[in-house]
């Protein structure tokens, strides 16, 4: 765990010992044991002051509760002092010797744990004969006792991976070559050596080798938002069992044993369930996994929301008779229970792809088959395992053949409140009306796949893509609960929904029949007359917030996506008048599984700049019936100040454009009405704004999430500094200046990102060959500095970052590199770590590649693909190309799909712009010749389908996809 001290008043909670169902299986279970390594500023630090060494007695007392395992942390600085070579420190090695000889005379095991990071003296250690030698010295203090195990080190991070690997073997054959043969050695990963991370960043940990065979993984696995072990609220009751899941496969798959040397869960009722949760299911797969160790114990913990120490600890009090049957001869926990919204019954299904594999059950997403392959081929239910190629299956949710006969589905998990004994009859308007929906293609059994799997991408739309009030927001949320027997939704949102003022008297009337909510649908979409204090919020709303709402709580999985499939015809109606996004309720519907009316049929808008003077904008207009483009609407703008790049707010409703010296907002009235609101100079450095300088505003970045602020970057010289402006909350126009946030003085930023959560935003340096990583301030917006990374190659220079909507994978395109360079986010820092996986978006054989210039990457709306381009940096003859990428759930690169041409050498531009509501268009711009093409992506090809010249100096350097 990372070094701090953390002092909280929480109140101890009386548990009580779980049901023994069965003996735990462990090796080992116990307790970390802190103090030696407190006090890393101070080195060597004094004894008593700066660090301490923990209690023989307390330790004693441990043990006799039954714990079998102490970890001792200790500072590599303190023990071998100036340098690894070294000879060691007397006394503190006598304090380290004496402590690990009070754990093992109880018969104990002893981790010797160098508690450093990876560092030491606060540099990586990059020296494997420095780390070599340090691991020679101490090991054969111990050699001959055959009770001590040793700890590499302590979570390295942000390391270079194949310096990890050679790190950890270093230390094993240095550990071997000075006698001691007999004891298991614990090897760690990167990124903190976080289970959840494991399988995306530690895979190549699996060539450590041991002449002895005593290698022992360890990982560790806290269960707060971000995995850091800092706060005292776990993410839910199940997020334990999820987080460790992906790495015990890969123990299984390759035949290596594991330890978690870390965990700990706040004093509370969730984390309780979380912890035990978690060690239900290592004690199930205890096969692989050797056991677990707190964190931690230790004389000076005082009231540390997770101290073992004991008798008052937090985590002692708390914890100490939840953990015992987990000790080793313990009785063991409760059986391991599903965590995720689907099914898990194990099933016989097996691949027809790949070798016979090892045993197990793979489990959604996970590799089942392919060449080579040696784990599971065994899905669980219900999934099957699905060839992806001949080097990959997969287990993936393959539905069953259409149904000839309508089913309702299981009401069996609603919840639990005057259950439904036999589903309601479509109403005469539903079963009438033209635009009533079909019957669903299988019945939908509650938390089935295609529910569970909806589940994500619907909150998703109704979290990021409406602008509804809170309240009306969760009480939609809660109403497709019901509908779908989602009680781990519904316990979740119907707080949060009385929170935000719904009443209780609504919540009671969603959960009483499904009858209510389709009757309900209908009023609000009629005559909009209901009781209640969100109902009358409705009312006071737009007709477009009415009409999003009605969508929302419409799905209905049993018979029609009603109230959605009637408002239709009332939606086109109203879709230009109040500008509504169509398209949500198209995903809306797809989210019951019942969509076969084609949902994409309409015109979608599309605003076009020029990046020259004296600039434009141009709205185009796509028929996607058609397969046609015409220019709608062209929208003079202020005179010097064309715009190199072009976004749109959370709610549609402006544009914000990076204008040569200016940063600049429209007022979207309509995609053929838009309207200049204000501009802004470059701010930052003097002479930014300056006629003198070529310093140029380059991109903008809007905030999705309040405060809605817009965050611009600079170019050129004197781009050291980007631009923070608020926004007026009531149009959405630039107000003022409130940052001027610095990088450094040759910084030239040309894209950047946000995560999910937007609270780290990270920023492509061409200028400087960096990425950089701020996080942004919740209440004001503006932005902290946290991290700065080199590019991998001094030739990259990175142009643009995406990030994947799971948060887990960062991708930057290096403009003079022609490359994609993927990047995984450090779960605890929250800053992208190079994974040594690039692509090229250049095919083989093309001439040298310092004629061309990458542009752009962008996921898809689904996450599940990646599209980047390069341009061609001279022009004629030398083509652009877009090259596509099929990304895992997580957003791994499971291939690179192709490398299409595009039609010329795209200029300045060549940028690709996918739309926001689908994977299946995606409009390019050029600005060689002037032109904006459409291109379909089906079936994972690539065809252009539309084109626009539109000639204009400076056209087009992105589209922004309105509708």
């Amino acid at each position: 765990m990372k070094a701090a001290t953390i002092i909280c008043a929480l109140l101890p909670l009386a548990l009580a010992v779980p049901n023994a169902k069965r003996a735990s299986g462990f090796v080992w279970f116990g307790s970390n044991e802190s103090g030696a390594e407190f006090g890393e500023t101070k080195l060597p630090g004094v004894l008593g002051t700066d660090y301490i060494w923990p209690s023989a007695s307390t330790i004693k007392t441990l043990h006799d509760s039954g714990m079998n395992i102490f970890r001792v942390a200790f500072r590599m600085e303190r023990l071998i002092p100036t340098k690894m070579t070294g000879t060691p420190d007397a006394t503190y090695m006598n304090d380290l010797k004496a402590t690990v000889n009070a754990i093992t005379s109880l018969g104990a095991y002893a981790v010797i744990d160098p508690h450093n990071y990876g560092r030491y003296y606060g540099n990586i250690i990059s020296s494997t004969d420095d780390f070599a030698a340090f691991w020679k010295t101490v090991a054969a203090q111990f050699a001959s006792n055959d009770h001590v195990i040793f700890d590499t080190n302590n979570e390295y991070h942000e390391m270079d991976q194949t310096l990890v690997l050679n790190l950890n073997q270093a230390a094993i054959n240095a550990i071997r070559a000075a006698g001691a043969t007999s004891q298991y050695i614990f090897v760690e990963g990167n990124s903190w050596s976080g289970a959840w991370t494991w399988t995306t960043v530690n895979d190549n940990l699996k060539a450590l080798t041991d002449p002895q065979d005593k290698i022992v993984y360890e990982m560790h696995q806290y269960l707060d938002s971000d995995g850091s072990g800092t706060s005292a609220t776990c993410v839910s009751s199940t997020i334990g069992q999820e987080r460790v899941q992906s790495a015990t496969q890969w123990l299984k798959s390759n035949g290596k044993k594991g330890i978690i040397g870390e965990f700990a869960g706040g004093p509370n009722s969730v984390c309780q369930s979380a912890v035990t949760g978690m060690l239900d299911y290592l004690s199930a797969n205890s096969d692989v996994w050797m056991g677990a160790a707190w964190w931690a114990a230790g004389p000076w913990w005082a009231d540390y929301m997770f101290s073992m120490e004991p008798p008052t600890g937090t985590g002692y009090q708390n914890y100490l008779s939840l953990l015992k049957p987990y000790f080793v001869g313990g009785s063991g926990g409760n059986p391991p229970t599903t965590t995720t919204t689907t099914t898990t019954k194990p099933t016989t299904t097996t691949t027809t792809a790949g070798n016979p594999g090892g045993t197990g059950v793979a489990q959604h997403w996970g590799q089942c088959g392919g060449n080579g392959w040696q784990g599971p081929t065994t899905c669980a239910s219900p999934y099957t395992c699905q060839k992806v190629n001949d080097w990959y299956s997969q287990c993936l949710y393959k539905p069953p053949p259409p149904s000839s006969t309508r089913q309702s589905p299981s009401h069996s998990a609603q919840p639990s409140v005057n259950p439904q004994t036999s589903p309601p009859q479509p109403s005469p308007a539903a079963s009438s009306h033209p635009y009533t929906a079909p019957p669903p293609s299988a019945p939908h059994s509650a938390h089935s796949a295609p529910v569970a799997d909806g589940w994500n991408s619907f909150l998703g739309a109704i979290r990021t893509r409406t602008i509804l009030p809170g309240a009306l927001l969760e009480l939609s949320v809660c109403r497709v609960a019901v509908l779908n027997g989602a009680v781990y939704e519904w316990n979740a949102h119907a707080p949060l929904a009385l929170k935000d003022g719904v009443s209780a008297d609504e919540l009671r009337a969603v959960r009483e029949v499904e009858a209510t909510i389709t009757d309900a649908g209908k009023e609000a979409l009629g005559r909009r007359e209901r009781r209640g204090g969100a109902w009358c919020s409705m009312n006071k709303s737009g007709e477009d917030d009415m009409v999003e709402l009605s969508l929302a709580a419409g799905i209905d999985s049993s018979q029609i996506c009603m109230p959605s499939w009637n408002a239709v015809p009332r939606i086109m109606k109203y879709r230009e008048k109040y500008h509504l996004n169509v398209v949500e309720i198209y995903e809306l519907c797809y989210f019951c599984d019942q969509l076969t009316l084609p949902l994409s049929k309409m015109k979608h808008h599309l605003v076009i700049g020029t990046w020259t003077p004296p600039g434009r904008l141009y709205t185009v207009a796509f028929d996607d019936e058609a397969l046609s483009l015409e220019l709608v609407k062209k929208t003079e703008i202020p005179e010097g100040e064309p715009i190199s790049w072009l976004t749109i707010s959370h709610d549609k409703k402006t544009l914000y454009g990076a204008a040569m010296k200016k940063w600049n907002s429209f007022a979207i009235n309509s995609p053929t009405d838009i309207v200049h609101q204000v501009s802004h100079p470059l701010a930052g450095h003097p002479l930014a704004s300056s006629s003198e300088s070529n310093t140029r505003a380059i991109f903008v970045l809007a905030a999705h999430k309040p405060p809605y602020n817009v965050y611009g970057a600079p170019f050129y010289n004197y781009a050291g500094y980007g631009n923070v402006f608020s926004v007026d909350p009531s149009d959405g126009r630039l107000v003022k200046n409130v940052q001027n946030y610095e990088y450094q003085e040759n910084t030239g930023i040309h894209g950047m990102v946000f995560d999910p959560t937007e609270t780290y935003l990270y920023s492509a340096d061409l200028q400087a060959n960096k990425i950089w990583t701020h996080r942004k301030d919740a209440q004001t917006g503006e932005l902290i500095l946290v991290d700065c990374l080199e590019a991998p190659s001094p030739d990259d220079h990175p142009r643009w970052v995406d990030i994947h909507p799971s948060g887990k994978y960062l991708y930057a395109l290096m403009e003079a590199g022609n490359r994609l360079a993927v990047y995984v986010i450090d779960e605890r820092r929250h800053v992208p770590v190079f994974t040594h996986i690039t692509y090229p978006l250049l095919p083989a054989g093309v001439p040298p590649t310092n004629k061309y210039r990458g542009d752009v990457c962008f996921t898809t709306h689904s996450g599940e693909y990646l599209f980047a381009t390069t341009r061609g940096t001279y022009g004629r003859p030398w083509t652009g190309y877009i090259t596509a990428f099929k990304l895992g759930p997580n957003g791994n690169v499971e291939r690179q799909l192709f490398i299409h041409p595009t039609s010329n050498s795209g200029g300045h531009s060549n940028a690709v712009s996918p739309c926001d509501f689908s994977d299946e268009w995606l409009a390019l711009c050029d600005d060689q010749d002037g032109f904006v093409e459409i291109y379909r992506f089906k079936d994972e090809t690539l065809a252009r389908v539309a084109r626009l010249d539109i000639p204009e100096k400076g056209f087009g350097m992105n589209a922004v996809w309105y509708d």
